[in-house]
């Protein structure tokens, strides 16, 4: 017998919160979906107040449980949500964003390595209830067949960089010296700037140590602004101890979280937007940069690279002097930036909405038009 055609396709999130990636990505499904034709609602575990009317809560489903009904789960972390999934008959889809490698924990954070050792468990353990996995990035497919997973495909998030500005858009220009200048024209300290939260793994104490080279040895007002929660407070203290210990407590800025107006202008005042992440499943700010016209610093170390493309300049290592030479020939090499920037607007263009909603579409109708296994 031929299974009746899906008419409903509703996800599951473990939270909603307005400016996450996980959310903003759902919430952009949650809209291909419903062009498509197909009855859609986001459904979480809690949903802050901003998101009222936009995501509903997990309880609030309704309806019979049956393969003429779809969800797609999207997975981060491990939850309650994840597990609520095991005995449903809808069919199952299972959107992979990463999960933090639990060894970035082991000396910061003992409870939240167990999260993380827990998320990678479900992760690997919903196979069992899912007919398909779709990954963000070609490594997180390869995490998942790691995992064990069998029937796997990749498919881009679906970001919408139009709310960050049209690529190769204005950056900072160098004077005689190489230093970036003010609309006044006169000299200033060169201005870095990374955004995610703050955590081992995004090992903005790489940048902080890049940083005090740089001010030997480039500029010695040069200043860095970090913007992020701080998830591992114990690992934000570190940091902030290390600036201090440096001599820069000053010039390292803890911007915290921040709503996407001043997320714009702190890109808009850095003279480069600097990177040396340890692990990424994919890198949104990255994407987020280019968008902005800002030129790149990343070191190689796997998804941060390959989300980055030729949108700028990759280094082979983290280390303090490589991060600290390659910002100095960013900023006082205008060709360089120039090349950046035409690298960032293909880059922009292959990750725009249109296009990673029309690849999102090909894989969700594939999946959708074949049987319930």
């Amino acid at each position: 017998m031929t299974a009746a055609a899906v008419q409903e396709v509703h996800q599951v999130v473990p939270q909603a919160v307005p400016g996450d990636a996980t959310t903003d990505h759902a919430l952009a499904l949650q809209q291909l979906l419903r062009d498509l034709g197909y009855r859609s609602d986001l459904f979480a575990l809690a949903v802050h107040d901003d998101l009222e009317g936009r995501a509903r809560l997990l309880g609030e489903l309704q309806g019979p449980s049956t393969p003429e009904r779809a969800i797609v789960y999207q997975c981060a972390s491990h939850s309650p949500a994840g597990d609520w999934l095991y005995g449903r008959r809808e069919r199952i889809a299972v959107y992979y964003h990463n999960v933090t490698p639990p060894h970035f924990l082991r000396a910061w954070d003992p409870a939240g390595r167990l999260a993380l050792v827990a998320g990678h468990l479900q992760a690997a353990q919903l196979a069992r209830v899912a007919e398909l996995g779709i990954a963000a990035s070609a490594t997180n497919a390869d995490d998942l067949r790691a995992k064990g997973w069998t029937s796997v495909t990749v498919a881009p998030l679906l970001l919408d960089l139009d709310r960050f500005g049209a690529p190769g858009g204005s950056t900072a220009p160098a004077d005689g010296d190489g230093r970036p200048a003010s609309g006044t024209g006169a000299a200033r300290s060169t201005r870095w700037l990374f955004v995610g939260a703050i955590a081992p793994h995004k090992a903005q104490h790489r940048l902080v140590e890049a940083l005090a080279v740089y001010r030997r040895v480039f500029d010695g007002d040069a200043t860095l602004t970090l913007v992020g929660r701080p998830v591992v407070p114990s690992y934000a203290r570190a940091v902030a101890e290390l600036a201090k210990a440096s001599g820069m407590g000053g010039a390292v800025r803890f911007a915290g979280r921040v709503g996407h107006r001043e997320l714009l202008d702190e890109y808009r005042r850095a003279d480069v937007v600097v990177c040396a992440s340890q692990h990424e499943g994919f890198c949104v700010p990255i994407a987020e940069a280019m968008a902005m016209g800002r030129p790149l610093v990343v070191a190689d170390t796997g998804e941060v690279a390959t989300t980055t493309g030729a949108g700028g300049l990759v280094v082979p290592d983290d280390g303090p002097a490589t991060l600290a030479t390659a910002v100095h020939r960013v900023v006082s090499d205008p060709a360089l930036r120039r090349r950046i920037a035409a690298g960032a607007e293909r880059r922009v263009a292959d990750l725009s909405l249109e296009r990673s909603r029309a690849a999102m579409a090909a894989v969700l109708q594939g999946w959708l038009s074949g049987g319930a296994r």
